[in-house]
């Protein structure tokens, strides 16, 4: 009789081997689910333990009625941290809706109308279109050899515009056709009406036809991916915390508030939203920067701890139905609530 060796062992190496070479520090004891305590801005909906951390730009987005993230299965010898899973739920419910196993991992998503477009991780990136009612993959486009791992995603003028970690940009069409590609020492963010908006020495819009500079706003330091929403660009400093929002076509700076940041920037017609260190969730007026709520978690953040160093909590919401959704770095929860003074 031929015994069959565990592999719970080897597993166990693994993990701790990748704990060493790769600066992962192993799970410690669980943190709890956070809720909101007692308030007046916010309904919980629903929570689940689903998701783990904001590694990247937005791994979590929304659209009317549906939420989408990417988890992981189950561990194994192959697989020690898990398959990557791709997953839709109700956003007022929780309900599953979908579910998907791709085979790269994500680096960021993005949910436009009725499609979900997900740039893949790999030394040779990839990015793919998913129906997003049913996850039924669209188009798959393979980004040229030597392209490293995408940083930004943006839809805008049915086309698609990513940008990668080694300066490379590539504008994709509605059929995932790679149709322009530039390379410069700056990261490209959006081209829309034939003007460049990117991240150099300062952030600047650039008209492409002439190579013409428009404007610029300096900032302290490195910057997080921008949100552009209807005219206004709002952009998160990476190393002194301010908020700047700038109107898209004159590059005149209408705010700047200072928060102590700890996630994404989630803005709706109204309000922006975000985390921030103290483990409050903050919602300030999107035309002034004044701040308008500041609700506690049940749950703060550990910032001592080693984990934390270069990781986010993460934020998205459903505009149509007044919903937010958060997750956390340091557990697997996602928090859902409703907007009670939208």
């Amino acid at each position: 009789m031929i015994q069959k060796k565990s592999t719970l062992p080897i597993l166990a190496v693994t993990l701790l081997m990748m704990a060493c070479f790769c600066n992962i520090t192993l799970p410690e004891k669980p943190i709890p689910d956070r809720i909101l305590e007692a308030n007046d801005e916010y309904e919980v909906l629903w929570t689940d333990d689903a998701i783990s951390g904001c590694d990247f730009d937005v791994p979590l987005v929304a659209i009317p009625g549906a939420v989408f993230f990417e988890t992981s299965t189950g561990m194994s010898l192959s697989t020690p941290l898990g398959a990557p899973r791709l997953k839709a739920v109700d956003s007022l419910t929780g309900e599953s809706l979908w579910q998907i196993d791709p085979q790269s991992r994500a680096a960021i998503l993005v949910a436009q109308d009725a499609i979900l477009y997900r740039a893949v991780l790999g030394k040779n990136a990839e990015v793919t279109a998913y129906q997003a009612d049913s996850g039924t993959l669209l188009w798959k486009t393979q980004l040229p050899p030597r392209t490293n791992m995408p940083v930004s995603m943006y839809f805008a003028e049915n086309k698609l515009f990513v940008s990668t970690a080694n300066d490379r940009y590539f504008v994709l069409n509605a059929q995932g056709e790679i149709i322009t590609e530039r390379n410069r020492q700056a990261k490209i963010y959006l081209e829309v009406d034939g003007i460049l908006y990117l991240q150099g020495a300062a952030f600047k819009a650039i008209e492409l036809a002439s190579e013409t500079e428009l404007w610029q706003v300096h900032t302290d330091g490195y910057a997080f991916a921008p949100v552009f929403d209807t005219g206004t660009i709002f952009l998160r400093d990476g190393y002194s915390s301010l908020i700047y929002s700038i109107d898209q076509s004159t590059g005149k700076v209408n705010w700047i508030a200072e928060q102590g940041i700890y996630s994404n920037l989630f803005v709706d017609s109204k309000r922006m939203y975000f985390i921030d260190l103290d483990g409050y969730l903050v919602s300030l007026d999107r035309d002034t920067g004044i701040e308008l709520s500041k609700v506690r978690f049940s749950v703060p953040f550990d910032l001592d701890n080693p984990r934390t160093r270069g990781v986010n909590n993460c934020i998205t919401g459903d505009r149509a139905n007044n919903v937010l959704v958060m997750s956390f770095y340091d557990n697997k929860q996602i928090l859902a609530v409703k907007i009670m003074k939208p």
